[in-house]
């Protein structure tokens, strides 16, 4: 049974994740224990996740914690297959352009089994989506989206340089879909409006969790419909075999993608009803308090025509005849 609290993760970092889980477990035998590094993840689930495994993240953030390293991911410190797996979460596109090869690298030197790093890819439905939904957060809050900035300014990843980095290394590969960029595009939107609106933000996390219940590997199933591509490389041919014989990379079938498009559009519609709710419980406040208003302003009105006539009657002839 999956754990309830990972259920509720954003779906992204649950799809993600989970897939990447899923290939370390494909090679895992007699409940072998891993050391994994995960490169630029520090607030992330990698421990969580990985609760069985030893677990040490390197950032850039310089904060003292257990299983956590300050450095820099493009000349990392650690020797040769330091540690069983290196893997990296949707930090590859906020590496310069020209670094990114270095950075390849770098995980591909330091992992011994596998380096796996999980990016969104160049594609033009991947960039028209973060284009749109980053129009829809510059309408919100009057600036761009600070990661999606980074994406638009580097340019997302090319996961054939990327691949073709990691074979330089020496390492064989694979590349696993995650997430479909349709139903990634709806589902940040309406985390993005959920940001502004209480009401929207109620119905992310049940979204979260039934999205997340279709199965990591949620992929488009064919080129150019993934918003993301996971690529794994290992010197080790058997371990590349032992991977590829146990994880299917088909993407989410017809139907369950049918299911997750209903209920992503269902939940938007209920995000717009429910601004639409706000905006008229709100426009029937205002009215009320614009009414309260006037009423105010009259009775100001009425108070300071009797502080004047009290004036005038103090100052009269007959006020001070008869005092």
């Amino acid at each position: 049974m999956i754990n309830k609290t990972l259920l509720s993760l954003p779906f992204d970092q649950y799809s993600r994740q989970m897939q990447v889980l899923d290939i370390i477990n494909s090679i895992r035998k007699n409940n072998k224990k891993y050391t994994i590094l995960d490169v630029g993840g520090y607030k992330g689930a990698t421990s969580e996740i990985h609760k069985d495994d030893t677990v040490t993240v390197l950032d850039v953030f310089d904060i003292k914690e257990k299983g956590y390293i300050k450095g820099d991911a493009l000349d990392m410190s650690f020797g040769d297959s330091s540690f069983d797996f290196v893997v990296s979460f949707d930090v590859l596109e906020h590496i310069a352009e020209n670094d990114r090869d270095k950075f390849i690298h770098e995980i591909s030197r330091v992992a011994k089994v596998a380096a796996i790093v999980a990016a969104p890819t160049r594609t033009e439905g991947n960039s028209y989506s973060e284009d749109a939904v980053n129009r829809i957060y510059k309408k919100i809050n009057r600036t761009n989206h600070p990661w999606l900035k980074e994406h638009i300014d580097n340019g997302l990843p090319n996961t054939a340089a990327a691949e073709k980095a990691m074979r330089s290394m020496g390492l064989e590969t694979l590349i696993y879909p995650s997430n479909d960029t349709q139903l990634w595009l709806a589902m940040q939107g309406i985390i993005f409006i959920g940001s502004k609106y209480p009401e929207v933000a109620k119905v992310i996390g049940p979204l979260n969790a039934s999205y997340n219940k279709l199965g990591p590997f949620d992929g488009g199933g064919m080129e150019g419909c993934d918003y993301r591509n996971i690529l794994v490389g290992s010197s080790n041919n058997d371990v590349i075999r032992a991977i590829e014989s146990s994880i299917d990379n088909t993407g989410l079938s017809f139907m369950s993608k049918l299911k997750a498009q209903n209920d992503i559009t269902n939940a938007y519609l209920d995000a717009i009803r429910s601004i639409s709710d706000e905006r008229d419980s709100l426009a029937s406040r205002a009215m009320g308090l614009d009414h309260a208003c006037q009423k105010l302003s009259g009775d100001i009105r009425k108070l300071k025509n009797a502080e004047q006539e009290l004036k005038n009657i103090k100052e009269s002839k007959a006020y001070r005849l008869a005092n």
